[in-house]
């Protein structure tokens, strides 16, 4: 199920007789359970800044189309941030991509081979950071000089590019430890009522963006 909100998945997980760790996940209120979310919006603030003191005006934000909360928090920290830093709504994109568009290629494609293409392209996800890739390289636009690339949560293909591809990560080993720590004291009995807690997203620089060259 890609909706976190599907009525019988709530169902399904409020019915759950066990200790439950939700990991970046909203449901309601009346399924009990610890959370672990992920802060999405410092470190899309912190791109989008970054990307406009590199001179870019125009953005492009690929996500994945899911109704589930890392999508959700990083478009709304998208709006928020461009709206920050004064850039104009109108000429930013915001494209959610069927997972089942393989790759994303001919969404990349249609989005950056126009007449007011985005400077920078912001892709969540290794499909979609990779369909990103493959169509600048079928259109001839150089990376960093012709285009600024940020992938989310794409590490592998972002290690793989040349040039490295600046990347939005998170810690998954720090957000496992702190899922197990919340089940086993959910184990041992001593839970101090339902628990949220909140680990950070960070911005990784490497080679992928550069100055804009659109004035």
């Amino acid at each position: 199920v890609c909706n976190e909100q599907d009525p019988a998945l709530v169902a399904a997980v409020a019915g759950l007789d066990v200790p439950l760790v939700v990991l970046d996940r909203e449901l309601p209120a009346t399924v009990e359970a610890d959370f672990v979310f992920s802060d999405h919006a410092g470190a899309m603030g912190e791109t989008v800044r970054y990307l406009f003191l590199l001179g870019h005006r125009r953005l492009a934000l690929l996500l994945p189309d899911l109704q589930i909360r890392p999508v959700v928090e990083r478009r709304r920290a998208f709006d928020a941030a461009v709206v920050a830093v004064g850039l104009n709504p109108a000429e930013q994109s915001v494209l959610q991509i069927p997972p089942a568009a393989a790759g994303a290629v001919p969404a990349a494609l249609t989005l950056l081979d126009d007449s007011s293409s985005p400077t920078a392209v912001i892709a969540e996800g290794s499909r979609l950071l990779r369909g990103v890739l493959l169509a600048a390289r079928a259109l001839g636009r150089r990376i960093p000089e012709e285009l600024s690339v940020v992938g989310i949560d794409a590490e592998d293909i972002a290690a793989a590019a040349t040039p490295e591809i600046t990347c939005i990560l998170r810690d998954f080993g720090e957000i496992g430890r702190t899922a197990a720590e919340l089940m086993l004291h959910r184990l041992a009995g001593r839970p101090a009522g339902p628990q949220r807690v909140v680990l950070p997203s960070r911005l990784v620089l490497n080679g992928s963006c550069a100055l804009s060259r659109v004035v």
